[in-house]
Parts: structure tokens; C-alpha cells; sequence
């Protein structure tokens, strides 16, 4: 039997083994899941004009329905991926075009979660639409927000995807659900690799540091951090010890005083400076 398409609103749930098992019961089982909640998948449909006009408002971008670039299709049955339509396409402001998404959402999360739980979806528009560029607008209705961000589908996006696809497509095939299936190292890579890649919202792993310099100050900061957590902590305590009335206390060992902003400094006894010594020692 040959393996349905796969919606292209249904590819985020390859990121997960729990996705995965959703999407048997789905293309298998056909058990079409029912939104937990159908009045707001209704309001994000019936704004989806405004978020198009508000999009157009706030960036001058306008979207339209024609993309008038890339190879619009609408499924593609080698990769084995379909959709119903696209939110809008447009061009930016050098000329490339993107496709428009918008999504509209109860929560208020920033726009790079947001976009990570999508990412497979809009590769998948990225793919039929033959357009790398995408849109991404998100208005979130709990408080009223709205953000976008311009995002680049890569080629190695594009292989994870189908990868992935692929691979579920042979267990509906097969008839071998995604539970019967070990969780190996190489599936484990395979939905990592679904992630979109967070340095496009300025969001960068250590990794790209091509020196050991931050390797050493890492180490170095997490071994003196408790020390340095708990000096701060004495130095509180010790300065709730002053009396109200004092502007200098002062030990053979520590010598503390009061600024003019009522804040507590505290010094060893010989590292204090010379102006506040000779107060103590006239």
C-alpha cells in the first residue's frame, strides 16, 4: 500500500515520538484528531485577513495570493507532502519573494518558540512553494501582540524533512507503528535535525567560538560562582550588622562605612582607603 501525503500542517508532529503516534492514528487509523479548543481555531481563521492587512500595515510588505515566483505546487508526491493553500505570498524589499504565514495564538511565547514548534511546516511550504523565504507573523491574543521575523529555509532543512517523511511513509507502509519502533541514536539525530536553526533569532551555541578561551572562563565562573554567591550573601548580612546611627564600623580586620547614599562598603582593614583611615586613626 502506498503511504498517504502528509499535510504539511501535520509535520511538526514528526519532531516527537508522541507526534509520530498521532500521526499513525491520523493516516492509519484515520482518527482525525478534533481541535481541544474549535473556537479558537475558528478565530484564527476568520482573522486571517486582517493578519494579512495588519502585516501589510505595520512592514509596507504587501502579501497577495498569486506568489508570481518559485514552482507553486500545491502536493508533491515524490517527497510525499501536501496542503490546501498558502496564508499569502509577497517580495521584500530587495526583490526575493517569501511566502506569508500567520498564526494566531492564545499564548504569548516569543516568536523563536513559536517558529520552532512550525519549523517543519513552513519547510514544507517551502518546498511546494519552491521559495526559501518566509514571513513568519504571529499574533499572540492573550495580550494583544504581534511579532515577525524574516526566516531562510536552508537545504539541509529541506533533507531533514524528507528524511524524516520518508521515513515515516515506510512505517505506514510496512504497517509497523511509530511505538514498535526503538528510539535509536540516528531517529533521535534524524528529529534534531528538524529544529530550525535558532542563530536566525540571534540565538547562538557556544560552539561558533572557534577558541578555548570561553571553554577556560566557563570552568573557571562555575567553580568560583557558589564562592562568589555566598560573599554577597555575608556581605548583606554583615552590613544589616551596622548600627543605624554609625557612619564607620571598623574591626582590626574590616572597616565599614556608610556613603551618603546610605550604602554599606566594606573593606579590608588594608585595603581601605587612606581618607576614611584617618578618620578611624585621627
Amino acid at each position: 500500500m502506498t503511504a498517504p501525503l502528509i499535510r504539511c500542517s501535520h509535520l511538526p508532529l514528526l519532531a516527537t515520538p508522541e507526534g509520530e503516534a498521532r500521526l499513525w492514528n491520523i493516516y492509519k487509523l484515520g482518527i482525525e484528531e478534533k481541535p481541544s479548543n474549535p473556537l479558537a481555531v475558528a478565530i484564527g481563521l476568520a482573522l486571517e485577513p486582517f493578519h494579512r492587512e495588519w502585516f501589510t500595515n505595520q512592514t509596507g510588505l504587501t502579501v497577495l495570493d498569486d506568489p508570481g515566483a518559485g514552482t507553486l505546487r500545491l502536493s508533491d508526491e515524490t517527497i510525499g507532502i501536501t496542503t490546501s493553500g498558502f496564508d499569502g505570498f509577497g517580495a521584500f524589499e530587495d526583490g526575493s519573494p517569501f511566502i506569508f504565514e500567520g498564526k494566531v495564538l492564545h499564548g504569548n511565547a516569543p516568536i523563536s518558540i513559536a517558529a520552532q514548534n512550525y519549523w517543519p511546516q513552513l519547510v514544507g511550504y517551502s518546498i511546494l512553494a519552491g521559495i526559501p523565504h518566509i514571513a513568519f507573523s504571529v499574533i499572540g491574543r492573550a495580550e494583544a501582540t504581534w511579532h515577525w521575523k524574516a526566516l531562510t529555509v536552508q537545504q539541509s532543512d529541506i533533507d531533514a524533512l524528507v528524511e524524516r517523511v520518508a521515513t515515516f511513509r515506510r512505517m505506514l507502509e510496512a504497517d509497523i507503528p511509530p511505538w514498535d519502533m526503538p528510539e535509536t541514536p540516528e531517529t533521535k539525530e534524524q528529529r534534531n535535525r528538524l529544529r530550525i536553526d535558532l542563530t536566525q533569532f540571534g540565538v547562538f551555541p557556544s560552539t561558533v567560538l572557534d577558541n578555548t578561551a570561553f571553554a577556560d572562563l566557563e570552568r573557571e565562573w562555575l567553580a568560583t560562582r557558589a564562592t562568589a554567591r555566598r560573599f554577597n550573601e555575608v556581605q548583606q548580612l554583615l552590613a544589616k550588622l551596622m548600627p543605624a546611627d554609625a557612619r564607620i564600623l571598623h574591626s582590626p580586620r574590616l572597616v565599614m562605612r556608610r556613603t551618603a547614599a546610605n550604602a554599606i562598603q566594606v573593606f579590608p582593614r588594608e585595603e581601605t582607603p587612606a581618607t576614611i583611615l584617618q578618620e578611624i586613626n585621627p
